[in-house]
């Protein structure tokens, strides 16, 4: 495999910057950053954590479509022609499905990279079961052998600390 540059380590990291949602608008004097709250910025981490469970979301929906038209099809046998509506749009969206599947890679990725950033096992593992895993609040507390108030305390913790760790979006 062919090792990437320092030019092209920098071109990544923008383009993972961008990923993050870096594209707001400055909506005060050039050259100053608009001020952001501590909470405001909590929540744009959570956004951003969020993007793989929604990706995966939209990925089973798709998956689901095509199996229901698949299973039509197969009813149906040779019945329908080629060039069919249902045989035209299970081709489409088996595209959009592989498509889809290349994005929630994409962005499992960058979610991973950004849990990985935070130093403490404890707290990304926290981050892990909640935004790659998805599990509750009661279930990372049973998995951790934790209080889910304290569960609660530390993901806001690694939170802040991710919010001052990664650069701003």
């Amino acid at each position: 495999m062919e090792r990437i540059n320092d030019q092209q380590k920098r071109a990544l990291h923008g383009a993972e910057l961008a990923a993050l949602g870096r594209a707001q608008e400055k909506a005060c004097a050039p050259g100053k950053a608009l001020e952001v709250s501590a909470g405001a910025r909590r929540e744009q981490i959570q956004q951003f954590l969020r993007r793989y469970r929604q990706a995966v979301a939209q990925a089973e929906d798709l998956a689901g479509e095509v199996q229901t038209l698949r299973a039509l099809e197969e009813r149906m046998g040779n019945t329908l022609p080629p060039q069919s509506p249902a045989i035209l749009r299970l081709e489409e969206l088996t595209a959009r499905l592989e498509a889809q599947m290349v994005r929630c890679l994409d962005i499992r990725a960058q979610v991973e990279r950004a849990i990985q950033a935070v130093g403490d096992e404890q707290q990304q593992r926290i981050l892990w079961l909640r935004y790659i895993r998805g599990l509750t609040w009661e279930k990372i507390g049973h998995a951790l052998t934790l209080d889910e108030r304290w569960v609660r305390r530390l993901h806001t913790k690694t939170l802040d600390r991710l919010a001052r760790s990664l650069p701003p979006l």
